[in-house]
């Protein structure tokens, strides 16, 4: 009954809360593909008493890629934090820098397990959290030009023109050529530069 009252009293009468361990996220709730997006988790224990064996574990979304941490995690894969104790009214900060990727539009979740035990508290417990980033459509527009139609063996100039429609630089783009199998290529300018067919865009500035 007292756990679904949202509370557990210890032997000393003191009362233990789930709702006063706090997880927040703050993220971005709108991005674009490639875009630079942070991630700032806030543990607070807002108990009057200390938990023990507190840890974080983050499940990010799918095709983050991880740029930094602060602090440092305790497993390769940026994915753990070991906090050990965390005292009454103590908090703990974790920023985490990257970049999102994916095929907008599609929601992005990171998703944090905090584990904990309550002092004088036989049990383990664990608090899920979730932050959404919506994946925007790019600014970018591609065109092609060129002739309709070509006899077998004759020569052909075909122009491609990406175009950022937005009012802010696009980032990390990457521009890749699907070919006909009957079509040979003499010529590309500039040069590829990711393979033989593909360009990496650093930075479009806006109609560029």
């Amino acid at each position: 009954g007292v756990s679904w009252a949202g509370f557990f009293v210890f032997g000393n009468g003191q009362k233990f809360s789930e709702d006063k361990i706090e997880v927040k996220i703050n993220g971005p709730e709108e991005a674009r593909s490639g875009q630079a997006a942070t991630y700032r988790l806030v543990i607070r224990n807002r108990q009057r008493a200390p938990l023990a064996n507190a840890s974080l574990e983050v499940r990010y979304p799918d095709n983050f890629k991880i740029a930094s941490v602060n602090p440092a995690s305790d497993d390769q894969e940026n994915r753990r934090w070991d906090f050990g104790a965390i005292n009454e009214d103590e908090e703990k900060i974790i920023e985490i820098s990257g970049a999102l990727f994916g095929a907008p539009p599609m929601d992005l979740t990171l998703r944090t397990f905090l584990s904990y035990r309550p002092a004088n508290f036989n049990a383990d417990f664990q608090k899920v959290s979730n932050f959404i980033t919506h994946l925007q459509p790019l600014p970018v527009e591609i065109s092609i030009t060129g002739p309709d139609a070509v006899s077998p063996g004759e020569e052909a100039l075909y122009a491609i023109s990406v175009l950022n429609t937005a009012e802010e630089p696009v980032k990390n783009l990457e521009l890749s050529l699907k070919l006909p199998v009957n079509l040979k290529i003499n010529s590309l300018a500039p040069a590829p530069t990711q393979g033989p067919t593909a360009w990496k865009l650093a930075e479009l500035w806006p109609q560029a």
